[in-house]
């Protein structure tokens, strides 16, 4: 992580506690997945969403893929216009709940 983004991190830290910046932009490439500051209100809107989802079940969450630089999705086989690009996306699993109760669960919240 670059110095650059410690203003983010200490941002996460406070507003969606339950996510690292490292959770949230980690790869199994070996190209860094930094996110640009062009895309940081992105990237604090999707921390947000799933800090309100984590705090709905109670659970912890277990994230597969949030935010990808253009060469880690490429890496990855990510589709060209994947949201992840854009930190607007965020693939994850719930530690207790399938997917179908997931998604029941988040689609009768008053998440938004």
């Amino acid at each position: 992580m670059k110095v650059e983004h410690l203003a983010l991190v200490c941002w996460l830290e406070k507003n969606a506690p339950s996510f690292s910046y490292d959770e949230l932009t980690k790869t199994s490439t070996i190209y860094a997945n930094d996110v640009p500051e062009s895309l940081y209100d992105a990237f604090k809107n999707t921390a947000l969403m799933m800090q309100k989802v984590r705090d709905l079940f109670d659970a912890p969450i277990i994230v597969n893929s949030c935010y990808r630089d253009p060469t880690v999705n490429a890496h990855v086989g990510g589709s060209k216009t994947s949201q992840h690009m854009r930190a607007e996306a965020c693939d994850y699993e719930i530690k207790g709940f399938d997917n179908f109760t997931a998604a029941e669960k988040i689609v009768g919240s008053d998440i938004s």
